[in-house]
């Protein structure tokens, strides 16, 4: 009893700067509630479950994605689309340090796009918008698996789960931004594999790109090649919890960990 004090207390003070209501955040943290819980990150506001918070603490609490805002700062109003969404951590980040950035952010999982566009709403005077949909090889449909965290939910090839609607990054960038895309956020659970090689001539064309390679489920090699002929530079972002790496695509020099492939 007394251990699970000192972890809830240890939480309260760790993530006091995202706390909004104190009994809401016992109940969320204690686990006695299993409603989503409201919280907020500067002036934003968002609202979380349980399984989405490992991407609340990436984002938001560890900083993973600092190395976009150079990327973004001589811009007046960024396009930026965020592939793989979840709840909308990556769009907040950017938007208290740019918030006239305009945001497409695109999530397939019913529940969490749930959430995803509640975020949105809750924050109606950005120009945030929210897309159900798989980036994909297609538009259509595709399977899709479930993960412990909702982080972790990928699209499948296996018939016997879920449906959900696919499209391709070029589908999404005719039919839903407008303008030039300055950033792409992907973060797809293994599909970049696909995506990738298929949009490089997009790619070509946009400005910066920063994407989680999951090397536990594809090849690596490929996803790195095709990069490598999109943008001059790759870097490898350091300090992360997970082992997947983090790539920075970008079209000037930065002082960095230089990417390298696997052979």
């Amino acid at each position: 009893m007394i251990r699970k004090v000192k972890a809830l207390l240890y939480q309260l003070w760790h993530y006091r700067r995202l706390i909004r209501n104190p009994i809401t955040a016992v109940l969320f943290f204690s686990g006695r509630s299993r409603a989503p819980a409201r919280f907020h990150f500067g002036q934003l506001l968002f609202a979380v479950r349980r399984q989405d918070w490992v991407g609340v603490d990436e984002v938001l609490m560890d900083d993973e994605y600092l190395c976009v805002l150079p990327e973004l700062e001589s811009i007046q109003r960024p396009r930026i689309l965020d592939l793989g969404a979840n709840i909308g951590a990556f769009a907040m980040f950017v938007l208290r340090h740019k918030p006239e950035s305009v945001i497409y952010s695109v999530e397939p999982a019913e529940d969490t796009f749930g959430i995803l566009e509640q975020n949105c709403a809750m924050n109606p005077d950005l120009q945030w918008r929210a897309l159900r949909a798989a980036v994909w090889s297609e538009r259509g449909s595709a399977g899709f698996s479930r993960a412990g965290s909702s982080t972790g939910n990928q699209v499948s090839s296996n018939t016997m789960t879920e449906r959900v609607p696919t499209e391709t990054l070029s589908g999404l960038c005719d039919n839903m931004v407008e303008g030039p895309i300055d950033l792409i956020k992907m973060d797809i659970e293994g599909a970049e594999s696909c995506v990738i090689p298929q949009e490089e001539e997009l790619l070509k064309r946009t400005r910066a790109m920063v994407v989680e390679i999951h090397n536990d489920r594809i090849d690596e090699r490929e996803v790195a090649q095709s990069l490598q002929r999109c943008f001059p530079y790759l870097y490898r972002l350091p300090g992360r919890k997970s082992s997947k790496p983090l790539i920075l695509a970008v079209r000037q020099e930065r002082v960095l960990p230089v990417y390298k492939p696997p052979h």
